[in-house]
């Protein structure tokens, strides 16, 4: 197993337990999930079964809420962590031409004589990117309806991104390539990013950190700040909408999302609005965008991933009118299905750009 395969298995976990929190029920081998779907998982691996071969896919799940005239849904997630030279990496078009393969082939394993024995159902493909993805491969995945959701430039992940790229390089290459060790250390990762970490409990990979470290005190407490940090990064909101435009939002806040406003409405307005001020903001990461919803007395943020025009070193800086410009392009509608007080419901965020004009002539 090669460095950047370790580091896409600890993003991976994380995905994982953040979509699970969100309704995707996790195939496993040979697993009904709720007793009802055979997912088609075939191996330990991870494996799904397409019309010429097996593929390994990262994480696949049922999405637990079913839609009118649509199979039910199974998600087929690949996690990838690319790095070059100590830099997070963007996913290229070469991978978004193999997954495209790849999608086709399950997609297409339905056989009318299987339709007794085996469910049917709608499989969305989706990459998930700490590095992000580059132009090209933007472009080939949104021509290929492959799904694509970048968290290399949204500060709020960026403990848990930094503790997945620290540990693999703090780590003896033992521990990445022998299959008993690496098991030890995906639990321990599953574990702090659960909250549910207990340092005394992996003696063997806390003695080595600490050991590799022991020359710079700095280093230690740092590595100790950022454990801790990770396992206090507690989630309580990690949502996809999608835009008029048929692009995927992940919106990503520590608090949670406000149920109550949705109680007697469908259509929330919100603003759109950024900080070049947070403490967390790297040079990678220079302007922190998120959403707050107008009827909401506690002004919570809900932070998403901005497209390159809003992230360009000039954007605060443009006039008013050439900033709404930019962000109406990204989204001025998003689309939530959300479960509130016990009721799937589709709701929608609005962006009332006009009004916004409007009060500041």
């Amino acid at each position: 197993m090669e460095i950047n395969q370790a580091r896409g298995y600890l993003y991976e976990i994380l995905i994982s337990h953040l979509l699970k929190k969100n309704h995707f029920l996790k195939c496993e081998q040979n697993n009904a999930v709720n007793k009802i779907y055979k997912c088609g998982v075939c191996s330990a691996d991870g494996e799904v079964l397409g019309r010429g071969t097996h593929h390994q896919i990262d994480f696949v799940g049922i999405y637990e809420k079913n839609i009118p005239f649509i199979y039910p849904i199974r998600l087929l997630a690949e996690c990838k962590f690319w790095t070059k030279e100590g830099n997070y990496k963007p996913v290229d078009k070469s991978f978004i031409r193999e997954y495209i393969g790849v999608h086709k082939d399950i997609s297409e394993n339905y056989f009318s004589l299987h339709m007794k024995k085996f469910n049917r159902f709608l499989d969305v493909p989706v990459i998930f990117s700490a590095g992000g993805f580059d132009d090209e491969a933007e472009k080939l995945a949104w021509a290929q309806g492959i799904n694509i959701v970048s968290h290399s430039k949204l500060p709020i992940m960026s403990d848990l991104l930094r503790y997945i790229n620290w540990t693999v390089d703090i780590l003896p290459e033992d521990y990445l390539t022998d299959k008993k060790k690496f098991k030890e250390v995906k639990k321990f990762t599953k574990d702090i990013i659960s909250g549910e970490l207990n340092k005394q409990t992996y003696p063997s990979i806390t003695e080595h950190i600490i050991d590799v470290l022991s020359d710079n005190e700095e280093d230690i407490d740092s590595f100790v700040e950022l454990l801790d940090n990770v396992r206090d990064s507690e989630y309580k909101t990690f949502l996809f909408a999608t835009t008029e435009y048929g692009k995927l939002i992940n919106l990503v806040s520590y608090d949670r999302f406000p149920d109550d406003l949705f109680s007697q409405a469908e259509v929330q307005e919100c603003g759109i609005f950024f900080d070049d001020s947070d403490t967390n903001i790297t040079d990678e990461n220079s302007r922190v965008f998120f959403i707050t919803l107008n009827n909401d007395d506690e002004d919570r943020r809900f932070y998403f991933q901005a497209n390159e025009a809003m992230l360009r070193d000039d954007f605060s800086r443009l006039a008013l009118k050439e900033r709404i410009s930019e962000k109406e392009k990204y989204f001025s509608n998003l689309t939530i299905m959300k479960e509130i007080d016990g009721l799937t419901r589709l709701i929608s965020i609005k962006v009332n750009f006009e009004n916004i004009i409007n009060n500041v002539n």
